[in-house]
């Protein structure tokens, strides 16, 4: 380990990469040059990338039960496996002998709730506004790799880098000064029920517009570490705000309770209604690019040797219990006995990629199922395919069915997907207690069919990112 702080460097050299502190992962990483992919001239040797992603979790549960970690350790994983998307259930696997898998998954889950989607959604924005009227600065981790600072330098943004909230006061203190310094009308924060520390730091810089931006919502019965977090942080996050925001009114309710909620664009709202007012800033996409386009579409089954008149069902989420991709499969298996000529396309990575896999292989029908990845191309996908299937056991709003619905398809959700992802007539919502063979005769009635308004109705839903981007604008300049 290198520590360096002018003018001191510190260099810890480790025989092992755990002593007596840690003994549970010993065994595992005993032999650690065994472990890596490639070796440097004798000087240098680096772990796989499952290899390594174990060793930063198993080093974080290690200071977790010395006393505690801080929260750079979940961002340590979020950032690596947005960097590398990773199996996180084999990860999880060479835990195993350790005790620690299931701890391992609650690390990988938080991180994940804490660090994922929102930056995504701000740089939508960032990319859409009118930035001669409005002009974003970012306020980052020091470590953070989630945002494209040359993309944002070449707007005209500035990049600001912080320490992270391990020193919450000098975090505060730090963030503080900048805010005073650079005279800032309006702090947006991002972080959910992280918020907050920036906005501590805001009110005491004198920042006279504080708005808290909810992203996420409640897990479920499954999610129990990630529920736990939010529920400790929801008072402290609201406390400093002057103003509430919300990707849905799902996501509202779950944050602000019972508030009312009002569009971007509402005016004549009263200085004392605005703290109790909750604005829907949806997480609006791009139009033109999810529009249905034949030639992508016909590039796209090309490069997975998909027949043209094959029948094509798709699916795009993480492989988590979250995304209930084991339901799919049995869906799959009775659309298969109704229409043979069928194939099923899955993009995502995630825990239970093997899970499927496996059941996949045991049902036989390893021709018939594509595992795609991670897809930055999911535009592509969504042109592709005759149907959309999402049958989840819960959602905070479903964005992959917005951006399929905008495609022109036909799309099945589950009724745990809130209702406000029907942004078009082309969605329809089916009771996970419902048979798969029920769930199957409606896919493949509906396969194929495509809405040709649809991509105007999600845009009159208000999921069009250059009208919402001009609202939020429009926001930005009445708070003056």
């Amino acid at each position: 380990d290198i520590y360096y702080k002018q003018p001191i460097m510190n260099v810890e050299i480790h025989r092992e990469l755990f002593g007596e502190e840690g003994q549970q992962f010993g065994e595992i990483f005993a032999s650690p040059f065994s472990l890596c992919a490639e070796c440097y001239e004798g000087m240098r040797a680096d772990f796989t990338d499952e290899y390594f992603l174990a060793y930063v979790i198993a080093h974080a549960i290690k200071h977790y039960g010395e006393g505690g970690t801080g929260i750079r350790s979940f961002m340590d994983i979020a950032v690596y496996l947005r960097a590398k998307p990773t199996d996180t259930e084999r990860v999880c696997g060479i835990l195993e002998p350790s005790g620690c898998a299931d701890t391992a998954r609650d690390f990988i889950r938080l991180s994940q709730i804490w660090f994922e989607g929102a930056e995504q959604v701000v740089m939508n924005y960032y990319r859409a506004i009118d930035r001669n009227k409005v002009q974003f600065d970012f306020f980052l981790f020091k470590t953070s790799k989630l945002v494209p600072a040359e993309e944002i330098k070449e707007k005209g943004g500035e990049l600001y880098m912080l320490c992270g909230f391990k020193n919450p006061v000098r975090y505060v203190r730090t963030l503080t000064g900048l805010l005073r310094e650079n005279k800032y009308g309006i702090v947006h924060c991002h972080l959910s029920t992280l918020s907050f520390l920036p906005l501590l730091a805001a009110k005491r810089a004198g920042v006279p517009v504080r708005i808290i931006h909810n992203h996420s919502t409640s897990g479920g019965g499954r999610e129990l570490v990630r529920n736990i977090a939010k529920t400790l942080f929801k008072p402290l996050a609201k406390a400093f705000a002057t103003h509430r925001f919300a990707c849905s009114e799902h996501a509202a309710r779950w944050m602000y309770g019972a508030a009312p909620a009002a569009d971007l664009s509402e005016e004549n709202i009263s200085d004392g209604a605005q703290k109790k007012i909750v604005r829907i800033m949806r997480n609006a996409i791009d139009i033109g690019l999810f529009r249905f386009d034949a030639s992508k579409r016909s590039s796209f089954r090309g490069e997975f040797g998909v027949a043209g008149g094959t029948l094509l069902f798709g699916h795009v989420g993480r492989f988590c219990p979250q995304k209930n991709q084991r339901f799919l499969i049995e869906i799959f298996k009775e659309i298969l006995r109704v229409h043979p000529n069928s194939k099923l396309i899955m993009a995502g990575v995630g825990e239970d990629m093997e899970l499927i896999r496996a059941m996949v292989v045991a049902a036989g029908i390893t021709d018939k199922v594509i595992f795609a990845g991670q897809r930055s191309d999911v535009d592509r996908l969504y042109s592709a395919i005759d149907c959309f299937l999402l049958p989840s056991n819960y959602e905070g709003l479903g964005m992959a069915g917005v951006e399929a619905q905008c495609s022109g398809l036909y799309c099945l959700f589950s009724d745990k997907v809130p209702r406000e992802a029907k942004v078009s007539d082309g969605a329809q919502f089916l009771s996970l207690r419902t048979h798969y063979a029920d769930w199957a005769c409606a896919a493949v009635s509906c396969a194929k069919l495509r809405n040709d308004k649809a991509a105007e109705q999600v845009a009159a839903a208000g999921y069009d990112i250059n009208a919402e981007a001009e609202r939020l604008c429009g926001f930005y300049i009445s708070m003056k």
